[in-house]
């Protein structure tokens, strides 16, 4: 006969558990709790479910002074998938030339975006501007605008050659 294991689980296991058993069977997914850093990884090389995963879970759950963080983790078992990332928020976006993944001689992996080499203009009140618009180029403003965090290269696209 099997003797059973008495105790209790702590919250923040059961809190684990939970996210295991709703989407531990899930073919898509894996998920891991790490209990030294109280973190549950959902991994997935599905983007659109890594994104939609991160709008309805929790990022993180309290347990009194125990903090659990949840993390959605697109991968990809070859490379990192920055350039999908971009590809999915720039899909059919028509400032965008082309999105490329490639190997430079300091890294096996850079992510460059190129726009296509166009003026953005919009009115600013900019009293230096003659008409007061604001003018720029998109890869400008995408590295005004971008996370700091995700390594990635913009650029914009050259003239073609005659």
């Amino acid at each position: 006969m099997e003797k059973q294991k008495t105790g209790l689980s702590s919250p923040w296991v059961t809190y684990s558990k939970k996210l295991m058993a709703l989407f531990g069977e899930d073919k898509d997914l894996t998920v891991k709790f790490d209990q030294d850093t109280y973190t549950i990884t959902i991994e997935s090389e599905n983007t659109f479910k890594i994104m939609a995963l991160e709008k309805i879970l929790e990022p993180q759950k309290a347990f009194g002074n125990i903090t659990v963080t949840v993390k959605c983790l697109v991968k990809n078992a070859e490379k990192e998938s920055v350039a999908a990332l971009f590809k999915t928020a720039f899909a059919g976006n028509p400032r965008v030339s082309q999105i490329q993944e490639v190997a430079t001689p300091l890294s096996p992996s850079e992510t460059y975006v190129i726009f296509k080499k166009e003026v953005i203009q919009f009115y600013n009140d900019d009293t230096s501007d003659f008409y007061g618009n604001f003018n720029g180029l998109s890869e400008d403003i995408m590295r005004d605008v971008a996370n700091g965090s995700i390594r990635v290269n913009f650029g914009t696209e050259k003239d073609e050659e005659a």
